[in-house]
């Protein structure tokens, strides 16, 4: 028999259409992949910045404000010494003058004139810290001195100190209205906490909700020594009006979505500082999902602020990351609107009761705006209730239950007199 070479077979044309077919729909993907990320991490920080808000910390640099008309240089100046105040205040607290002055605030009962002297001994080494503070007040400008070319994590660091600053500036000025209620001065009481309201509102002006919180602790307490200054004595129709003036514009700012934006501008900063072009990568890829985590979380607070903390996408990542902090400022904000609306009402009374000689009715006999009688939490008028140690205004909470005013509890929030705390 003749034998031949067996040739080699050749691939059928099928196959071959096959296998181009595959390579182009692999193609196809990938090409989709980049193009549907563009458009979900590039595209939508694009679009957020060509809407004005920041995507990053370097955005969130004030502008330059001159050093004699920013507040923050004078409170900035004033930091050291008021470390200095606290470490005395807390060496006051200690003693035992100091803690029969807690106990007696505790039971709603006036300090004794030894513990206000005393008070008012350390009050006067701090003069300077007083000026600094009156110079800081007098400014419509705040311009924070932060380094926002800092990376995340080196940011934080730097801004705690003029986070907690704001809380130093708080237990100063609450000591000064104290000593003034004490001494019979409602007037210079009452002005004092319009100063503290102005500079927490000030303070407002640093960014993310680390900072807010900070802020909106200061505003609940400067409530209560406002409500002691108020019912301490008369004071005329100007101040009760520069009050107001402050009040709402405190209120204001606080309806304003400038932190949110800034604390989403700084964990947008924070992912691609983590993990720089590879967040830019296509979909699926880990850090790819953290920034378009960051993204979509935002994007359901903005669209519907503190209502749903769900995630229709089922994943829960960033969620659980971010979720937990933002809830508690929702909350927090929602108490120091009502408090500070309730604080306005107060002051509308007794205004109304020093220039009519009698009580308001009700909200009907008050000047204000509707909506800023309005519960935060229940969406109803604020309570208002006379007893027999005066007036309480509050709000029911978020658990919309009257429990009579019993902010020690913290079951509502508002302003009342000081034996309410017993």
């Amino acid at each position: 028999l003749q034998t031949h070479p067996i040739a080699p077979k050749r691939p059928r044309l099928h196959i071959l259409w096959f296998l181009v077919a595959i390579a182009a729909l692999l193609a196809a993907g990938v090409g989709s992949l980049l193009l549907y990320s563009r458009y979900s991490s590039s595209g939508r920080l694009a679009a957020i910045r060509t809407a004005g808000d920041p995507i990053s910390i370097a955005d969130l640099a004030p502008k330059p404000v001159p050093a004699e008309d920013n507040a923050a240089v004078y409170l900035a100046a004033a930091a050291v010494r008021l470390d200095s105040f606290e470490k005395d205040q807390y060496r006051f607290t200690q003693s035992p003058e100091g803690k029969a002055y807690q106990a007696a605030y505790d039971r709603g009962e006036s300090a004794s004139p030894e513990q206000i002297a005393a008070m008012r001994a350390i009050l006067d080494i701090y003069s300077d810290v007083d000026a600094k503070l009156q110079q800081a007040a007098a400014c419509d400008a705040y311009a924070s001195p932060l380094d926002y070319s800092l990376p995340p994590d080196r940011f934080s660091a730097a801004a705690l100190d003029s986070w907690t600053n704001s809380r130093s500036v708080a237990r100063f000025i609450t000591w000064q209205m104290e000593v003034a209620i004490a001494e019979g001065r409602t007037e210079d009481a009452v002005k004092l906490g319009i100063r503290l309201l102005k500079l927490a509102r000030m303070y407002g002006a640093e960014p993310t909700i680390s900072a807010s919180l900070f802020i909106l602790a200061v505003y609940t307490g400067a409530a209560p020594r406002l409500y002691d200054s108020l019912a301490s004595g008369d004071v005329s129709a100007d101040l009760h009006q520069q009050l107001d003036d402050e009040l709402a514009k405190c209120i204001s700012s606080l309806g304003s979505d400038a932190a949110l934006k800034s604390e989403r501008a700084y964990n947008i900063d924070a992912v691609r500082s983590q993990f720089g072009a590879l967040a830019n990568l296509p979909i699926g890829w880990p850090p790819r999902s953290q920034l378009a985590g960051v993204l979509d979380f935002y994007d359901r607070m903005f669209s519907q602020p503190g209502g749903s903390f769900a995630n229709p996408n089922g994943t829960v990542t960033m969620d659980s990351m971010l979720a937990p902090a933002l809830r508690a400022w929702f909350d927090a904000k929602n108490r120091t609107v009502a408090t500070l609306r309730s604080l306005r009402i107060y002051n509308a009374m007794q205004e109304f009761a020093e220039t009519n000689g009698r009580e308001a009715n009700g909200l009907a006999n008050l000047a204000l705006p509707a909506g800023d009688t309005v519960d935060s939490f229940s969406g109803k008028s604020l309570i208002l209730k006379k007893t027999d140690d005066g007036w309480l205004v509050y709000s029911v909470g978020r658990d919309g239950k009257d429990d009579g005013g019993d902010f020690k509890d913290l079951k509502d929030y508002g302003v009342g007199p000081r034996k309410r705390a017993k």
